[in-house]
This record gives structure tokens, sequence and C-alpha cells, in this order.
């Protein structure tokens, strides 16, 4: 999070200030909170996915559960 830090630094500071700075620092700050961002957004994608993952996972069971049910049940009406 010091990447942040270094840009709102950098809001703050006059143009004397930012000029004693070497440019490349801004960059790499704003590069490094665009990484940041990405990691968060996969991190939640991913948890999206495995969200969905299970339920599917569950519509599985439900529906093996539901076959079985209704094969014992034609089993008891047969007998």
């Amino acid at each position: 999070m010091s990447a942040a830090a270094v840009i709102v630094q950098h809001w703050a500071e006059d143009d004397q200030q930012r000029a004693a700075r070497h440019p490349h620092r801004i960059e790499d700050a704003r590069l490094h909170v665009r990484m940041f961002e990405r990691d968060l957004r996969n991190i939640a994608d991913y948890a999206w996915l495995q969200q969905r993952k299970a339920q599917r996972q569950q519509e599985v069971v439900r529906g093996l559960i539901s076959a079985a049910a209704n094969d014992l049940g034609a089993e008891k009406i047969a007998a």
C-alpha cells in the first residue's frame, strides 16, 4: 500500500516538491496500484468461480438424490 501513499503524497505536493523527486517514482507507484487492483479483481473473480462451482456440485448431488428417490419409489410400487 506504500504505492498508494506515494500517489497521495504526489497530489499534495507543489511543482517544486515534485521536481525534486525522480519522475519514475509516480509512474512506478501508479503501476504498482494497478497491479494491486488487478490482483484484487482476480481474487474476487476466483471466489465467484468457486461459488458457481459449488452451486453446480449441489445441483448434481440434488439431481442424483432425486433420481435415487424416484427409483426407490418405482421399486416400491412394482413390489
